[in-house]
């Protein structure tokens, strides 16, 4: 698979944090994991579709789509021929900024844009018209930035969700304490306009923190990964990351591939 990224424009970057293509074939069938991480994307199938895999069903994905939050160790792209998709990555309250969609009806799923934005045939065009990834990219920049105009505010999640990124052991009590709401009505905001639960959030926040180790090349114990990012104990970060990733974290460690390394690249400091 051919890998390619680009960073957001700067009246873009509260919003996405890139531009991710990912094209290539396989001479048999392959697949592609698909890993929590805390985002969104919309994404242009440019060549044929790959195959969404959910659990025993599977899925032709359409032409522009929007895919939500992952949260199932089970979730795979299959790969029989040639593909291509341009995806943008948004952070995790942007696409409900934009659109005020409710995130939460696309847990482990997606959504053809048709159902979400009546311009969608115009954006489709526009993107059949040009051949390459820059211009692409461009004319999503431009579908972006007219969106951007009805765009709602989310200050009270964009909060928590700082203080759990920089400490995902955080209490969601706490978050209720600093952000002055019950915890009822925080997870009914986190579920509408992120996706997920705060506890969720948190728990992949874990797990990303577990890959960028991973991908530094920080050769460490499990007891160094576990009490690094965040974990009571080995045993709960073992039973974590299985029951989030489906893995045991050793094997994984092991079998760290490309796709994750591009998964993360736009992630590195």
């Amino acid at each position: 698979m051919d890998f390619l990224y680009r960073p957001p424009r700067r009246d873009l970057e509260e919003f996405i944090t890139g531009f991710v293509n990912l094209e290539g074939s396989a001479d048999h069938a392959s697949t592609i994991p698909l890993y929590p991480n805390n985002c969104s994307y919309l994404t242009f199938s440019y060549l044929k579709s790959a195959t969404f895999l959910h659990q025993n069903d599977k899925y032709q994905l359409p032409k522009l789509f929007v895919s939500g939050q992952v949260m199932e160790s089970n979730l795979r792209l299959v790969v029989n021929e040639r593909i291509g998709h341009l995806g943008i990555e948004f952070k995790p309250t942007a696409f409900y900024k934009l659109f005020q969609f409710d995130m939460s009806s696309i847990i482990n799923m997606y959504v053809h844009l048709s159902e979400i934005d009546e311009y969608h045939v115009t954006l489709l065009q526009k993107l059949e018209d040009v051949e390459d990834f820059q211009n692409r990219c461009n004319i999503l920049e431009g579908y972006l930035l007219d969106k951007i105009k009805g765009a709602v505010k989310t200050d009270r999640i964009d909060h928590c969700i700082k203080l759990l990124e920089k400490n995902p052991a955080t209490k969601v009590k706490e978050l209720c304490r600093i952000v002055a709401v019950g915890e009822r009505q925080l997870r009914r905001d986190f579920l509408r306009k992120v996706g997920v639960s705060p506890k969720v959030y948190a728990k992949i926040q874990q797990i990303k923190q577990v890959f960028l180790m991973i991908d530094q090349d920080q050769k460490e114990s499990l007891k160094e990964y576990a009490y690094s990012c965040g974990y009571y104990d080995v045993a709960h970060f073992i039973h974590a990351f299985q029951n989030d990733i489906g893995q045991n974290p050793s094997k994984f460690i092991d079998s760290y591939d490309d796709y994750l390394s591009f998964y993360l690249s736009n992630r590195r400091e």
